[in-house]
C-alpha cells in the first residue's frame, strides 16, 4: 500500500490483539493500530483516530462486534467493518454480512485475514474513485447546465426582447397615425412575448437555482408560484425553518428536481384540488414533503416504481438521503426526502 493504514481494533484481549498484527504485519502490510474494547474508547477513537479500517471482535461484555458494526454503518457508513471473531455459525455470519460487514475472520484461521483487508480495501479504493468520478460528472453537467441558461438569457433571450420592443413600437406608431394594424403585426407582437416567457422558463429548468448557495427557497416558491392553480390544483409552500439551510448547491439541486417532478406527478395523475409542498429544515436534517389530497396509489406505494420515482429514489441515494411515498390519512399520497445537514462525506474528504 502506498500509505500507512489506520486500523482500530475492537477487542479485549491484547495477546489476541497482537496475534491479529503480527498475522497482517507478516503480509507486508504498513499500518498503525490502535486497540480499544468500551463503546466510549470506540466511538472515540472512530473521531479522533479516523481509522481506515475496523476489526471488530463480536463476542465482547458490554460492548461488541454487532453494536459496533451497527453504529459505524449508521454514522460512518464509508469505513469498512471486518469481524474478527471466535467460533461463528453459518446464520451468525450471515446476519453480520447482511447488517453491513464488508467481511468475517475466525480467530483460528487468521492467515485469512491478511488478504480479506486487502480486498476490502481495494473494493474500498474503487468505490471511492467511483464516487469522485460520478462527483466530477455531476459537477460537469451542473456547469453545462449554467452555462446554457446563462446563454439562453443572455442570448436568445436578449433577442426576443429586441424583437418584442420592435413590434409593440410598431403598433403603436401605427395608433398614433391613425392607420389600420395589420393583425399579423399584432400576433408577432403576441408571439414574441409568449416566446420570451418560454425562453426564460426553459433558462429556469435548465439552472432552477441561478448561482446562489442559498437559492433552494427562492426557486421553490417561483416553482410552486409558476405551477399553482388553474386549471391544475392549488400549491401552497410551507416553510418550516428551525435551523439555517446547510446543505451544497448540488444537493439542492437535487431536492429541487425531486419537488419539481412529483409537483408535475401530482398535477398530470393524482387528480388532487390541493398539495402542499414543505421544506422542513433542523440542525440535523433537511426534509421536503409533497402531500396532496388526490387518489393515491392504484398499487401499494412501495411498489411504484415508474421512471420518475427511480429517478427520485437515486437523486435521494446521491445526497445520502431517504425517500419514501405513502399514503396521506384522508385519501392522497405523501412523499418524503430527508437529507443530512453539512452533507459533505469523509469518501470525498479523505
Amino acid at each position: 500500500m502506498a500509505r500507512e493504514l489506520k486500523i482500530l481494533m475492537l477487542e479485549d484481549i491484547p495477546e489476541e490483539a497482537e496475534w491479529v498484527e503480527r498475522e497482517l504485519r507478516k503480509s507486508g502490510l504498513t499500518f498503525t493500530a490502535r486497540r480499544v474494547q468500551a463503546r466510549e474508547q470506540f466511538t472515540t477513537a472512530i473521531e479522533e483516530f479516523e481509522p481506515d479500517l475496523v476489526l471488530a471482535d463480536s463476542k465482547l461484555p458490554g460492548f461488541d462486534g454487532r453494536e459496533a458494526l451497527e453504529w459505524v454503518t449508521q454514522r460512518y457508513p464509508d469505513i469498512p467493518v471486518i469481524m474478527v471473531t471466535g467460533a461463528l455459525g453459518d446464520e451468525a455470519a450471515v446476519e453480520f454480512l447482511i447488517s453491513g460487514a464488508s467481511d468475517y475472520v475466525l480467530k483460528d484461521r487468521l492467515a485469512r485475514l491478511a488478504s480479506a483487508v486487502q480486498r476490502v480495501l481495494r473494493e474500498q479504493e474503487d468505490s471511492r474513485s467511483r464516487e469522485q468520478l460520478e462527483q466530477a460528472l455531476r459537477d460537469a453537467a451542473h456547469e453545462e447546465r449554467r452555462r446554457l441558461a446563462q446563454e439562453l438569457h443572455d442570448g436568445l433571450g436578449q433577442e426576443l426582447t429586441g424583437l418584442a420592443m420592435l413590434a409593440d413600437g410598431l403598433l403603436k406608431q401605427a395608433a398614433r397615425e391613425g392607420r389600420v394594424v395589420p393583425p399579423e403585426l399584432t400576433r408577432l407582437a403576441v408571439i414574441a412575448r409568449e416566446a420570451i416567457k418560454t425562453c426564460r422558463d426553459i433558462a429556469h429548468g435548465v439552472s432552477p437555482l441561478g448561482g446562489a448557495q442559498g437559492g433552494l427557497i427562492d426557486a421553490l416558491r417561483e416553482l410552486t408560484a409558476r405551477l399553482s392553480g388553474p386549471p391544475g390544483p392549488g400549491i401552497a409552500l410551507t416553510l418550516d425553518l428551525h435551523a439555517t439551510l446547510d446543505i451544497s448547491h448540488e444537493a439542492s439541486e437535487h431536492l429541487y428536481r425531486i419537488a419539481q417532478e412529483s409537483l408535475a406527478n401530482a398535477i398530470k395523475h393524482s387528480g388532487a384540488t390541493a398539495v402542499q409542498l414543505r421544506l422542513e429544515v433542523d440542525t440535523d436534517s433537511v426534509r421536503l414533503r409533497i402531500i396532496d389530497n388526490g387518489r393515491g396509489f392504484a398499487s401499494p406505494p412501495a411498489a411504484a416504481s415508474g421512471l420518475g420515482l427511480r429517478t427520485m429514489r437515486s437523486r435521494a441515494h446521491a445526497m445520502a438521503g431517504r425517500f419514501s411515498i405513502g399514503v396521506r390519512e384522508g385519501g392522497g399520497a405523501v412523499l418524503t426526502c430527508e437529507v443530512p445537514q453539512h452533507s459533505a462525506s469523509r469518501v470525498a474528504a479523505r
